[in-house]
């Protein structure tokens, strides 16, 4: 069984071999966590959690979603709680695409300057 060692990044010079690869992630999220209910498919309407990491127009953004098994391509996820995502207190997206590793496609019900609001 492997010890553990506490060490920082400094130790890295000595910890790493010519054949090691070190990779760095340097995926930018914007600062903003969204909390909403799949809605409109069965009698239950499950948590999901989503972090919008690339927008690829006025109203699609990339998002990493949790869990993401729990949505599938034409679902609706309501986003909001007690009335505070935005000026009617409720936002909806639909699921475009799901993709691998728990990214989708949301498609927003407002895009532009209203959504970013």
């Amino acid at each position: 069984m492997p010890e553990f060692d506490d060490r920082g990044v400094r130790d890295l010079p000595e910890l790493l071999r010519p054949v090691d690869a070190l990779v760095a992630n340097d995926t930018r999220v914007i600062p903003a966590r969204l909390i909403g209910r799949r809605i409109g498919r069965g009698d239950t309407a499950p948590r999901i959690e989503a972090t919008l990491h690339r927008r690829l127009d006025g109203a699609r953004w990339r998002a990493f979603v949790k869990p993401a098994r729990r949505l599938e391509a034409g679902d609706v996820v309501r986003f909001g709680e007690e009335g505070r995502v935005c000026f009617l207190g409720e936002l909806d997206a639909t699921v475009e695409e799901k993709g691998e590793g728990g990214e989708v496609t949301l498609a927003f019900a407002f895009a532009d300057a209203v959504l970013d609001k």
